[in-house]
């Protein structure tokens, strides 16, 4: 879990019951953590998170640069709080998986060969439905996606599909927009 980035901050002090004993006598708590790719001069990026520090508190993470030709360590930022770098991941984890779908609604939108529900299109993408309705949202908001008039039956909700296709197909955009 500290390899992949998962456990950082407080999370990294269990490390294991082999070294429990240890970590709970322990005054401070290192953890080296998730290392980006090798860069041009030989350095890469890597986490190293701070599980407890009985004199200056724990559960933050370090940005840090790390040279394995030399072995050189290079503090890279400020100490932030375990909390607030967990969110950012989780965020840019979530704007990947939203961007993933928008590409598949999108993908599957320019092989229907009519108008699809917004639940049948997103449906495709294999991801949770806050997730795919973020995804129809955004695609629509860019004018990737359009609302055509024509109603899902028994919803009241307007179909929606590429504007290419809904012009070529001669139906008309919801709302008299064109």
């Amino acid at each position: 879990a500290a390899r992949n980035g998962d456990a950082i901050g407080a999370d990294s002090t269990d490390g294991g019951a082999e070294s429990a004993a240890i970590e709970r006598a322990a005054t401070v708590t290192l953890s080296i953590g998730a290392s980006g790719p090798e860069r041009e001069d030989g350095t890469r990026a890597v986490d190293l998170s701070i599980g407890k520090g009985r004199m200056t508190g724990g559960d933050r993470v370090l940005s840090m640069s790390y040279c394995g030709r030399s072995g050189r360590w290079r503090l890279t930022g400020e100490a932030r709080p375990a909390a607030e770098v967990k969110a950012e991941r989780e965020g840019q984890r979530d704007n990947a998986k939203q961007r993933a779908a928008e590409l598949a609604i999108i993908a599957a939108a320019e092989r229907a060969t009519e108008p699809q529900a917004r639940d049948d299109l997103s449906a495709i993408a294999c991801c949770g439905k806050s997730i795919r309705r973020a995804a129809v949202a955004a695609l629509l908001s860019r004018g990737e996606l359009v609302e055509v008039a024509r109603k899902k039956p028994r919803s009241g909700v307007w179909q929606v599909w590429t504007k290419a296709k809904a012009d070529s197909a001669g139906i008309p955009l919801a709302g008299g927009e064109s």
